[in-house]
């Protein structure tokens, strides 16, 4: 993590509609009892749509990112495969994860989002995101990853579908 690691993980999933206002308050709460935090599908929640930014800081304190599959590959739409690809382009993703219900509803499809990722952090980085980093959590090893890049002024608003 920047800034260092914990030892235990909770994944915490955002309403699709909103941002809730306590959000970073719970976050820092969980933090400081030891937790690791990682949010699932970040880029499905419509206020991060507004501004991927939105999770800059959060991911500055050492909070993960977890991006769908289907989010990548467009299952849900331009705008989520837009905002899911600006994540991984800004540091702001970390693992990718199928987040497959079953082999017809989201089957897993890891490999082909590994080779969507790749074009945008490269070839290691994308199967590290898939492999390296959830054994590293699965593990409680120190997972450590880059800086977010640029600032908020300078970072890609995704086009409104």
């Amino acid at each position: 993590f920047v800034g260092g690691a914990r030892q235990i993980g909770v994944t915490l999933e955002l309403p699709f509609q909103q941002y809730p206002l306590y959000t970073e308050q719970v976050i820092f709460e969980l933090q400081i009892r030891g937790l690791n935090v990682i949010i699932a599908h970040p880029e499905r929640n419509t206020a991060i749509q507004d501004d991927p930014n939105r999770v800059a800081e959060l991911v500055h304190h050492g909070v993960l990112m977890q991006i769908t599959t289907s989010s990548l590959l467009g299952a849900f739409g331009a705008r989520v495969q837009k905002v899911a690809e600006t994540m991984l382009q800004r540091g702001f993703g970390h693992i990718i994860s199928s987040d497959a219900h079953s082999l017809y509803f989201r089957p897993p499809t890891l490999s082909q989002a590994v080779d969507h990722a790749a074009k945008f952090v490269g070839r290691i980085e994308a199967e590290a995101m898939v492999m390296k980093t959830p054994q590293a959590i699965l593990a409680n090893r120190v997972i450590s990853v880059a800086e977010p890049v640029g600032d908020r002024s300078r970072l890609i608003r995704p086009d409104r579908r």
